[in-house]
């Protein structure tokens, strides 16, 4: 899935980190699912050719009871790749790293949504 988001001013352009929201359909075994992060930060006037996706933090996290809402633990932090600048365009790419030996589930994840934690420095935006 793919996402973009414009950051506050507040943001203190430090490292961001995410929990996904995900669930499954009936499934009898293995419930472990590996999820992963990156995020490309870009300004008013940017190129957008030739910027890499970030690091990639990765979670695992299991389910295990069907069409039940799950949200796994916070990923390592994340380093925007890009200069991150205020109010600046924030590009995310979340995927499952199906070929990871954590990632045991052999059915379809369904990601619902991502929660994403930043720091802020200032109490308002203006």
């Amino acid at each position: 899935a793919y996402f973009s988001v414009q950051m506050p001013r507040s943001w203190n352009k430090g490292p961001l980190t995410a929990r996904f929201v995900w669930s499954h359909a009936a499934t009898s075994t293995s419930f472990g699912v590996r999820w992963e992060v990156y995020a490309i930060a870009t300004g008013d006037g940017e190129n957008l050719a030739g910027i890499s996706w970030s690091a990639v933090p990765r979670v695992t996290d299991s389910g295990g009871n069907t069409d039940h809402l799950y949200i796994s633990p916070e990923s390592p932090a994340l380093a925007p790749e890009g200069t991150a600048g205020d109010e600046d365009l924030m590009s995310f790419y979340v995927g499952r790293q199906a070929t990871d030996a954590a990632d045991t589930m052999a059915i379809d994840a369904r990601l619902h949504g991502v929660f994403i934690y930043y720091t802020t420095n200032a109490a308002r935006d203006n």
